[in-house]
């Protein structure tokens, strides 16, 4: 009787705490919590896998055997309302009612039968990582609670190489120059916790040293300060990982390169080339990539690519040049330019000295800064002969006008090697010179030069020196010189033994100066001087001019004919003086019954006429003169009767009457020579007129 009000009253009791476990949102009934010790046994953790299974322990072994389980509660701690109840107050535990909250929903199931028994929440979502708190109430002992804490593992979602720009790379990148930088980023995107991004070539670790750029993105940049031949292809893996309970996610990319040659070399067969043959030279290259641009030089200019050819091997580039090397090559340097077109700075260079055999290369020049105008006369000239040969010079020969010169120190012609020197030079020296020289390869004669020495004036030969004139006749004397330059000033003098004066009147024509005069009386006939001046000097011997006084000739003197037969006649006849000129004769024959001219005879030498094919019988009147340029003098008449007889006679008188003896003998011999008389004077008129003609023309040219 005394046991059952106590029961009653721990009904009451514990009724009242259910009320207000019930009242205050916490179910089940909680006379005591017991914590673990801080520090004494750490609360177990589960790491779980995003979308897995976590299954979080929960001891609800009864203390002792007359108790049992009343209320199961799960808490999360920063949840205040349990998220999973078990409630077997009404009954026993196996056939207690579960009650998930909407946290967990249908993902979530407690299992008893397991020791200890499991809350199992399937699948697991990120928002599920927490600290979890299982508290369990008892009928009669105090109330446990079993903490637990459960990590949700999420796995990065995805991981991307960025390039400087940020552009996202895939497999294949580049290509890249040899010798570049090379800046990538690994980007990994989410990811609990945050993941570890790694850099790796191969199996080996290249670079870890990551770092978090916000809560959803980890960034490991990977610097290659100096790409080399050997990462060409490389392949280059960036790793992400965050749990054990994941796989690693990988992003991979290889390497392209542009490589740059590694070496070149010139090849050719010759050491020494002869100008105008044909030569080919070889350029090999290898290592480059792409396939290198080869370029070929002289000097510093470039040689056209119709020169030239490429083939491509596997890692090998061949270039043939075929040339004509010239004179002008020799000494200078073929080269062999080999580039990457795509990398900057990647050229590489093979050269050779041509060496070109070519015949000798002449100039002839003055020395000294002259030219050709500026030696004068008596200046001592210097002459090189400038060579240009390969292989040396032989020997080298100058030449004068078309002739050999030799060393000559009395003519003042001194040659040294390469040098000519010509001592106190004269006009005569002017003309062309040229030097010759010899090589192996032939030999070379030189353009002329002209050396032009300027000289004073001197007196041109073969002009006229005399000159003649009436009183008051106005004469021209006309002056040559030879001069270079032919700038002149002419000086003109007269003198005689009775007086000397300049004569102002006289005109120039560049070389020729002519002065004009005119004689008043017999004191103004003597000697003319001509001197000329230029920018050498003046003149230094004068030209001299003789003007002398001239008349008409005077009258021919004894003149006789002779009538050696009835038809030929011979006149002769003394010359008077020739008036200071040179005379001719003249003979003009009449008919004294009509007056008219029959015959007119000249005679440049003397005054010797020969008459013939004269009728017998016949009156005739001979008129003779002298004439010369000024005029001719007084007649002489003679009056002539032909007949059969020979007879001598003077001038100025009748015939004379000749010996009957003599006339007999004319006549007997007269048949007999007739032929042959006639033929002899016809050759002899053929013979005399051509005299007279030849010293006509020479007077023409002496009066020019």
């Amino acid at each position: 009787m005394t046991d059952r009000p106590m029961r009653w009253q721990y009904r009451i009791v514990v009724l009242y705490l259910s009320m207000y476990t019930v009242l205050s949102g916490n179910p089940g009934i909680e006379l005591k919590t017991a914590r673990a010790p801080d520090g004494v046994v750490p609360p177990p953790v589960l790491n779980v896998i995003v979308g897995g299974r976590a299954q979080l322990p929960c001891n609800v072994s009864s203390p002792t055997m007359e108790d049992s389980v009343s209320l199961i509660l799960w808490y999360r701690l920063d949840i205040n309302a349990p998220i999973f109840t078990v409630d077997c107050r009404n009954g026993p535990l196996e056939t207690a009612k579960h009650f998930s909250s909407d946290f967990l929903a249908e993902r979530a199931h407690f299992d008893l039968r397991t020791r200890p028994a499991l809350l199992t929440i399937e699948p697991v979502k990120a928002e599920d990582a927490g600290d979890y708190r299982c508290r369990v109430d008892y009928r009669w002992a105090r109330t446990l609670n079993n903490n637990v804490i459960l990590y949700v593992v999420v796995p990065p979602r995805d991981v991307v190489i960025l390039d400087e720009n940020l552009q996202p790379l895939h497999r294949l990148i580049g290509p890249y120059d040899e010798g570049s930088m090379l800046r990538l980023k690994c980007l990994a995107r989410g990811g609990k916790p945050p993941p570890s991004v790694t850099w790796w070539r191969g199996k080996q670790l290249f670079d870890k040293e990551h770092e978090k750029e916000n809560d959803e993105e980890v960034v490991n940049e990977l610097v290659i300060q100096r790409l080399a031949r050997t990462d060409l292809n490389a392949e280059l893996l960036c790793q992400v990982w965050n749990s054990n309970l994941t796989s690693s996610i990988v992003a991979a990319v290889f390497l392209d390169l542009n490589l740059k040659p590694l070496d070149v070399r010139l090849l050719t067969t010759e050491t020494r080339y002869k100008a105008g043959w044909k030569y080919t030279f070889e350029c090999r290259t290898s290592g480059s990539r792409p396939e290198p641009h080869i370029s070929w030089w002289k000097n510093y200019a470039l040689l056209g690519q119709h020169h030239s050819s490429v083939s491509h091997q596997p890692n090998i580039s061949i270039g043939t040049l075929v040339i004509t090397p010239s004179s002008r090559d020799h000494g200078k340097n073929l080269t062999c330019r080999v580039t990457n077109p795509k990398i900057q700075g990647s050229s590489l260079e093979d050269f050779i000295t041509l060496s070109v055999y070519f015949k000798p290369q002449i100039h002839v020049s003055l020395l000294g800064g002259r030219t050709s105008q500026s030696v004068y006369e008596n200046d001592d000239a210097y002459l090189s002969c400038s060579v240009k040969a390969n292989p040396s010079v032989k020997a080298i020969t100058w030449i004068f006008q078309g002739n050999e010169l030799k060393n000559n120190s009395e003519d003042g012609i001194i040659i040294n090697n390469q040098s000519l020197r010509l001592e106190n030079v004269s006009r005569e020296q002017s003309g062309f010179y040229r030097c010759l020289a010899v090589n192996s390869e032939g030999q070379t004669e030189s353009e002329d030069m002209e050396l032009n020495i300027k000289y004073k004036p001197v007196c041109k030969h073969q002009q006229t020196k005399l000159y003649t004139a009436m009183v008051g006749e106005i004469v021209r004397i006309q002056c040559d010189v030879l001069a270079d330059p032919d700038d002149v000033t002419f000086f003109w003098n007269f003198n005689n033994s009775k007086q000397e004066r300049e004569i102002l009147t006289h005109t120039r024509f560049r070389l020729r100066s002519i002065a004009r005069f005119s004689p008043t009386d017999e004191s103004d006939f003597g000697t003319f001087t001509c001197r000329g001046t230029n920018a050498v000097g003046i003149q230094k011997d004068a030209c001299k001019f003789l003007l002398i006084p001239v008349g008409p000739p005077e009258q021919v003197t004894n003149c006789t004919w002779v009538n050696d037969t009835s038809d030929f006649l011979l006149v002769e006849c003394k010359p008077g003086y020739d008036g200071g000129l040179q005379q001719q004769f003249q003979l003009e024959v009449y008919d004294v019954e009509r007056k008219h001219l029959q015959i007119n005879l000249t005679s440049h030498s003397k005054p010797v006429f020969e008459i013939s094919s004269l009728a017998p019988g016949t009156s005739l009147i001979l008129v003779v003169y002298a004439v010369n340029p000024k005029g001719r003098s007084s007649v002489v008449e003679m009056n002539v009767q032909t007949n059969m007889f020979a007879e001598r006679h003077l001038g100025n008188s009748p015939s004379s009457p000749l010996k009957p003896l003599l006339g007999v003998l004319f006549g007997i011999v007269a048949g007999l020579v007739m032929m042959a008389l006639i033929i002899f004077l016809v050759l002899r008129n053929a013979r005399e007129k051509g005299r007279r003609a030849g010293e006509h023309i020479k007077e023409e040219r002496i009066a020019v």
